[in-house]
């Protein structure tokens, strides 16, 4: 099981081994992942976090939208 284009939102925030990386290179790097850990990558991709898969370090830096008090509906 590999990653596709459309589970990969908001690439920017994703690091590679300390560098950037593109949909591309995940998708590559998913190919030898089981499905296991893509499932692992997928959660830490919606919640962010730092995952260890196949000896690579992947970061995804999650940036909550604060919005303010009068926004909200209470």
């Amino acid at each position: 099981m590999i990653l596709k284009k459309q589970s990969i939102r908001r690439i920017e925030d994703v690091t590679l081994n300390g560098k950037g990386t593109t949909k591309e290179e995940l998708i590559f790097v998913s190919t030898g992942w089981a499905e296991r850990e893509v499932i692992l990558f997928k959660k830490v991709l919606s919640q962010g976090g730092v995952c260890r898969i196949g000896g690579d370090l992947l970061k995804v830096d999650k940036v909550e939208l604060i919005r303010p008090i009068s926004d909200r509906n209470i």
